[in-house]
């Protein structure tokens, strides 16, 4: 839990570079946190949360007014997307080997570069259709 504190009476503003050996908020275009990383545009501030215990990660991309590339890297395994908008990524592996993606953001199209032999996925609550490609890559798109 991070402490806040008041300024002249007034809330100091939210870190804008938090970091914990689980968590980390960073506009420098990589996080790096556990056995996690999370790449996207310099100047844009992401999110990285890493939860070993439950073998879930999380990114989440708080700029309204941007989809920005994302890349998250983990041991359930290497998701991308060219344009991903203002919401929350999470990934999940499986006890079984496979992996889960929820998404709570507008659709969007992602790859997941993974081991996994069943993959599924929604967005905000709603499945999304899973399909291979040809070098075996999962994509992942509304339906």
């Amino acid at each position: 839990e991070y402490a806040t504190r008041k300024i002249n009476g007034r809330d100091d503003p939210w870190p804008q570079f938090l970091q914990s050996p689980e968590f980390a908020v960073s506009d420098s275009g990589r996080l790096a946190v556990k056995d996690a990383t999370l790449a996207t545009t310099p100047g844009k501030t992401m999110w990285l949360l890493s939860c070993p215990p439950s073998r879930t990660w999380v990114a989440y991309q708080p700029n309204a007014d941007a989809a920005l590339p994302l890349t998250l890297e983990c041991p359930a395994g290497r998701v991308t997307c060219e344009g991903f908008p203002l919401g929350k990524l999470a990934v999940t592996q499986t006890a079984d080997g496979g992996v889960k993606i929820d998404v709570d953001a507008e659709p969007s199209v992602l790859k997941l570069e993974s081991k996994a032999t069943a993959v599924s996925a929604s967005f905000n609550g709603t499945a999304a259709e899973t399909t291979r490609d040809a070098a075996g890559n999962w994509i992942i798109q509304t339906k």
